[in-house]
């Protein structure tokens, strides 16, 4: 019975806050970013990246239907579209083509 309280509503409920700082994590370099008007040093692609795996781990919560993993990928997926539209902004013409 305790294992099953464990690995059934502690640990989704870690992973997921574990996910939630993961995917904010870059949001304070995007926001940095913004201000400076520059990329400078900071790749974009990453963001690019974490907004369709986001994307795909909503899709397949919803399917499963698993909300522990649905619920905290939906903020990971604003922070990720956040992230990936505003330094998709800030890349050059070349760039971003």
């Amino acid at each position: 019975m305790g294992s099953q309280v464990f690995l059934g509503t502690v640990v989704p409920i870690l992973g997921g806050i574990i996910g939630l700082i993961m995917y904010c994590s870059p949001l304070s370099a995007a926001r940095a970013a913004r201000q400076a008007q520059s990329l400078g040093e900071l790749n974009p692609v990453p963001f690019a990246v974490t907004f369709m795996s986001t994307a795909c781990w909503n899709a397949y919560g919803l399917a499963a239907p698993d909300y522990n993993m649905f619920l905290p990928n939906i903020p990971g997926f604003v922070a990720a579209l956040y992230t990936s539209v505003t330094c998709y902004g800030l890349a050059s013409s070349k760039a971003s083509s």
